[in-house]
């Protein structure tokens, strides 16, 4: 008498409804997120749209904040210039954040 166990081999079937969970669990977060797009409806309205002028004015070209950040890159700048002693990086790196605070500013509207 034997009291090893056989098992039948495993036999994959590739029907559509015997995928794998992870499958089915993007399926399903695919499907609700679809869902989610369409019943937005009016939600992309712009809810700054009373304190345009605020906003404007706090972060504008004129505003302290600018006038900050400009600042507080230009001492970045000279900070690496000395310590390492390559100022086309860090002159480079000084007139690419101004580039991108410039190219950011026009993006959201504030220029």
């Amino acid at each position: 008498m034997s009291t090893l166990v056989t098992t039948a081999p495993m036999v994959r079937n590739a029907s559509l409804f015997n995928t794998s969970p992870y499958l089915v669990k993007l399926m399903v977060l695919v499907t609700l997120f679809f869902v989610m797009l369409l019943s937005t409806g009016y939600a992309h309205a712009d809810i700054f749209a009373s304190a345009k002028t605020d906003i404007t004015s706090a972060t504008g070209k004129d505003s302290t904040l600018y006038l900050a950040i400009t600042a507080l890159s230009l001492i970045v700048a000279l900070i690496t210039g000395i310590t390492t002693k390559n100022w086309f990086a860090a002159i480079g790196g000084f007139a690419a954040s101004m580039i991108f605070i410039s190219a950011g500013m026009k993006m959201v509207g504030l220029s």
